[in-house]
């Protein structure tokens, strides 16, 4: 079965640009984490809808312009970054109810 990730809690983040890095603040953990664009970009997109990780690719490198000898060693960064803010809890794999997170204050 595909994964198809997404960013079931990005309502409820805050956050805020400073010098090219991101502070966004999860709620739900009570976590604040120092993301970079790419991080932004991916829970941007998945806030959007649900996605697989070949669209995710696709969506990216276009995004970011990658050069075609370039896109394998991207590919590989996508899904570290992918695997990363899932075990952030800032995205899903779909691989269990993501309604359990979600204290009831935010609900």
């Amino acid at each position: 079965m595909a994964t198809h990730w997404h960013a079931p809690l990005i309502e409820h983040f805050s956050r805020t640009c400073w010098n090219d890095e991101y502070f966004l603040f999860n709620p739900a953990s009570g976590y604040t984490h120092v993301l970079n664009q790419l991080s932004i970009d991916i829970i941007d997109l998945l806030g959007e809808s649900p996605c697989g990780t070949p669209d995710i690719l696709s969506h990216m490198i276009e995004t970011w312009r990658v050069e075609a000898d370039e896109r394998t060693g991207f590919a590989q960064r996508i899904e570290e970054h992918l695997h990363q803010l899932n075990y952030l809890g800032l995205i899903s794999d779909g691989t269990f109810d993501d309604t359990l997170l979600i204290p009831d204050s935010l609900t």
